[in-house]
């Protein structure tokens, strides 16, 4: 599976301060677990707008230029080609657990969230084939991924900027597991709507399968996204005001 991601972002090169309305968790044992499940939930609310002092866009909607997916396999090929692509609900996300763990200079953070409903709109451009329907068709593609478990682990390390310490991100792994997916292509067979129709019906009543052959894609793509973000804050704003000490 090959992806491709271009995703626009505003560089801003002087430190800054978090935003008054964040919360912020002390870096205690016993306060943390309380506290950071309700920083995460209140952060996504706030980033329903960009930060531009801190050069973070919008989680809600996670807003990209394009994807590409090149893949798939058996009776199912898609290589998907995504423009103006937008992931809408990311803020209703009720945040089931927040931990953050510390190995030398290493920081773990890992996050697990509920979302009822996670939609993808984007427009199109499609080629391959299912089952030995061959489909050659572009338009507004609308995916619902319903009752969405999601993993979010986040690891850094400590490092020195002219005397103040700093998280240096190393990586951003996603896990998504949906409970259930509707997926519409419009008209996939072009001039063919019966067609398209069946392709359709075929795509819903095989979404488990259909969201195996891409889940890594769509997994990679929002760490991808997750990854900018973190980069721009962990740069700009220091350790200790993220996890004030105790």
């Amino acid at each position: 599976m090959k992806v491709y991601i271009f995703l626009c972002l505003i560089s801003v090169a002087h430190l800054a301060k978090l935003p008054p309305s964040f919360l912020i968790c002390k870096n205690d044992p016993e306060e943390l677990p309380k506290c950071l499940p309700q920083a995460v939930e209140k952060a996504l609310d706030i980033l329903q707008e960009p930060i531009p002092e801190l050069g973070i866009p919008s989680v809600d909607p996670m807003e990209i230029e394009s994807l590409t997916f090149e893949g798939g396999s058996g009776t199912i090929v898609l290589n998907q080609y995504l423009t103006n692509v937008k992931i809408h609900n990311l803020r209703k996300a009720k945040v089931t657990k927040a931990e953050l763990s510390e190995s030398g200079d290493d920081i773990t953070l890992e996050i697990g969230a509920f979302m009822e409903n996670v939609t993808l709109v984007a427009d199109y451009e499609i080629n391959g084939h299912v089952l030995v329907v061959p489909i050659a068709g572009k338009g507004n593609a609308r995916i619902e991924l319903g009752n969405l478990t999601t993993t979010v682990t986040v690891t850094a390390t400590r490092v020195d900027k002219d005397g103040e310490e700093f998280l240096k991100l190393t990586d951003v792994a996603v896990d998504l597991e949906p409970n259930s997916a509707e997926l519409d292509f419009g008209e996939l067979v072009p001039g063919n709507k019966q067609m398209s129709d069946e392709i359709g019906k075929t795509l819903n009543e095989n979404w488990r399968e259909v969201f195996a052959e891409f889940k890594g894609a769509y997994e990679q793509t929002v760490g991808y996204y997750l990854s900018a973000v973190a980069n721009q804050l962990f740069d700009k704003v220091p350790m200790a005001e993220l996890f004030p000490p105790p």
